[in-house]
């Protein structure tokens, strides 16, 4: 398997602390559909004047507000 260019420039770093960090980082945002920019939630959107109706399901999210 190829190298990706973020392994050949995280090679040249040359404290290892700091490279391990790195690459700690890194595979912890590498999925196996590539990389995760930023974590986040699902989008969703309140909707309170919204009449609640039988039919297909829908995925509840329960925000907080901060």
């Amino acid at each position: 398997m190829s190298k990706s260019m973020f392994e050949v420039y995280l090679n040249e770093v040359t404290d290892e602390g700091l490279r391990a960090r790195l690459k700690a980082e890194f595979d912890r945002t590498t999925k196996k559909f590539g990389l995760v920019f930023e974590r986040h939630s699902p989008e969703g959107i309140r909707m309170p004047q919204a009449q609640v109706l039988i039919g297909p399901p829908l995925a509840v999210q329960r925000l907080c507000d901060s």
